[in-house]
């Protein structure tokens, strides 16, 4: 314990600099994530045929490969094709900007795939009535879905998205692949300059665990409110 106490005093200044980098870009990539899976979950349940296909593809491509390979894709592969990604340091130069603009793509298109689903389930359990006497007072089928039906499906998934952040922050320790100094390249770092093989990601694990256990329990919170509200 003595030895985890004073790595953490000796590199705390790198350690907060990787939880927030960490933090930031779970935050983005869910936020990302969401907009594209809203997008997604309307595709594939639309009448057109098309666009079911491409959205249950994206679905099955990005649930059926690791993020690490989609992390790389999204960073290493975008020069392939021409895109260039602004870059400048970030963090106090802890990163460039470059590398967070990837992660941030290649964790938010993981998240899409998962969010997709949860947000088609949202979608489908509002009853169809609802959608039936809206079309028929003269709303079209964009104005329903937007005002009548997500409204009342993203009460109902919110708890789901929740665990998706929660999640977010265990999968974002994968970014350490295309070199982003998040929390586990920092505890990388740290091994690497005191010779202690072990007690950085003893520090590192108790790091996510308190994020995650803090983040599950809000969700908690607002599962508990939402039930009390929905009996009133």
């Amino acid at each position: 314990m003595a030895k985890v106490l004073e790595l953490i005093t000796k590199y705390k200044a790198l350690i907060v600099s990787g939880v927030e980098i960490t933090m930031t870009i779970s935050l983005l990539a869910i936020v990302f994530g969401m907009i594209l899976g809203v997008i997604l979950a309307i595709m594939k349940i639309c009448r057109i045929r098309v666009l079911n296909v491409i959205a249950g593809a994206y679905v099955e491509i990005i649930r059926g490969t690791p993020v690490m390979i989609q992390l790389c894709i999204a960073y290493y592969g975008a020069s392939v094709i021409g895109i260039n990604y602004p870059r400048f340091n970030m963090f106090g130069g802890a990163c460039t900007s470059d590398r967070l603009i990837a992660a941030v793509i290649g964790l938010g298109l993981n998240a899409a795939a998962q969010i997709c689903e949860i947000v088609r389930g949202g979608i489908q359990s509002i009853d169809y009535g609802q959608t039936e006497a809206s079309l028929s007072l003269g709303m079209s089928s964009f104005g329903t879905m937007w005002k009548v039906v997500l409204p009342q499906a993203v009460i109902n998934i919110i708890p789901s998205l929740g665990n998706d952040f929660v999640n977010m922050i265990k999968t974002s320790s994968n970014v350490t692949i295309i070199g982003l100094a998040d929390l586990m390249y920092v505890s990388n770092l740290i091994r690497g300059q005191s010779y202690r093989p072990f007690s950085p990601f003893v520090i590192a694990g108790g790091i996510y665990f308190v994020l995650t256990y803090v983040l599950s329990n809000l969700v908690k919170l607002y599962e508990r409110n939402a039930t009390k509200s929905r009996k009133r």
